[in-house]
């Protein structure tokens, strides 16, 4: 089976910090000791790392007064990329090292799952099955076009019985395809204690290790990162993060789940397991927010749809309102707020999204923000103005 080349034995609380007035990196000796408890985990090559560290000047500008920057993990390579890209690298690596032929996981209709774990089984010859939760869709839009567009296969699952069902769906599936002549590999996103859960979370602990490289390349050391989380990215970034003994304060903007610090600090607890790593983490360690949802889970906001707006006519930067653009109006409501210093240093850690912009409600509501800045001269709801 082909697959790409690995990397050497790489298939191997919340509140305010305090302000530094120097920038300060983490120490060699700890970035070397995080990598070697990273080696003996399979990896494949799938993203092109690093992804850019870029200084968003503009956005800073009309959101107050920060030094803010841009992890673009929006550009991870796969079918329009995203945070999952990473997962992909060390779940798909164990699947290859497994024998599989097939890969079985679970998601959201809508979400941006489905469509990573497509684009990596295409990339290296894996066969993928999804359980999505949600009815069968009219038409195909946004994520779940991209999905199909790839060969991903799919059954849909009741809201009600979605979480309840999913192992003995997943099983199911797996008999039938093993009875075809597959060999299946399940990745359990559901089920947050599972071992693909923190394994996957292995490739946000390796992210952090890039991050502070590059940090220490620009002399720019971040205050605060947010991120859009509600589990498996936070709890590598924090694993990472205290590995190295990162100074930030890692903040999680959940999107879909409610109180999603303790489920977060038991990942980060299995995912240090896992690597070898005494670093125990409490409830009270993890902050995630989760003010910035909505009334529902998967459907843009008055705030979100306004920092969507904000990043692309400031810096020409796409982010969704279903996901990333939740995180950015965290960000613009701490800045300010006060909740975030006058002066930090933030990080905006993007974490992919865009096909959710093409979901048709969403384009609609930017098709209406549009029409609604007609020129005094335009004739018609043809004649736009932006």
């Amino acid at each position: 089976m082909a697959h790409p080349a690995a990397r050497p034995q790489h298939i191997a609380a919340d509140g305010c910090v305090a302000m530094s007035e120097t920038v300060v990196g983490v120490s060699s000796q700890a970035a070397a000791q995080l990598r070697q408890s990273l080696q003996p985990f399979p990896r494949l090559t799938l993203a092109p790392l690093p992804t850019p560290l870029d200084a968003l000047p503009r956005l800073a500008k009309a959101i107050g007064d920060v030094d803010l920057y841009v992890k673009r993990d929006d550009l991870t390579g796969l079918a329009f990329g995203g945070n999952k890209a990473r997962y992909m690298e060390f779940i798909l690596a164990e699947a290859i090292q497994h024998g599989a032929t097939a890969i079985i996981s679970g998601s959201n209709a809508h979400a941006n799952l489905p469509r990573l774990v497509a684009a990596a089984c295409a990339r290296i010859g894996l066969t993928c099955h999804m359980l999505l939760r949600g009815d069968p869709p009219s038409s195909l839009e946004g994520n779940l076009l991209i999905y199909a567009l790839l060969g991903g296969e799919a059954r849909f699952v009741a809201d009600d019985a979605y979480y309840h069902d999913f192992s003995r769906l997943a099983e199911e599936w797996e008999a039938e395809l093993e009875e075809a002549g597959e060999r299946v590999y399940v990745y359990d996103d559901v089920d947050s204690t599972s071992h693909t859960v923190s394994l996957a979370a292995l490739g946000y602990v390796s992210a952090a290790l890039e991050a502070e490289e590059q940090f220490a390349a620009q002399r720019w050391q971040p205050d605060y990162v947010y991120l859009c989380s509600a589990m498996t990215t936070q709890a590598g970034l924090a694993v990472g993060g205290r590995a190295l003994g990162a100074s930030a304060q890692l903040v999680g903007v959940s999107a879909r789940d409610k109180q999603a610090s303790p489920t977060i600090a038991g990942i980060a607890n299995r995912t240090a397991s896992l690597l070898e790593l005494d670093l125990p983490f409490a409830t009270a360690d993890i902050t995630n927010v989760d003010d910035y949802i909505g009334p529902l889970y998967g459907s843009p906001t008055p705030e979100s749809m306004e920092a969507t707006l904000l990043a692309a006519r400031t810096e020409g930067l796409l982010v969704d309102p279903i996901y990333t653009g939740k995180a950015l109006a965290a960000i613009i409501d701490h800045v300010r707020s006060g909740r975030i210093p006058g002066g930090s240093r933030v990080l905006f850690w993007h974490t992919g999204g865009t096909p959710a912009l093409f979901d048709h409600a969403i384009a609609a509501t930017i098709e209406e923000r549009w029409s609604e800045r007609r020129g005094p001269g335009s004739q018609g709801s043809e004649a736009w103005s932006a």
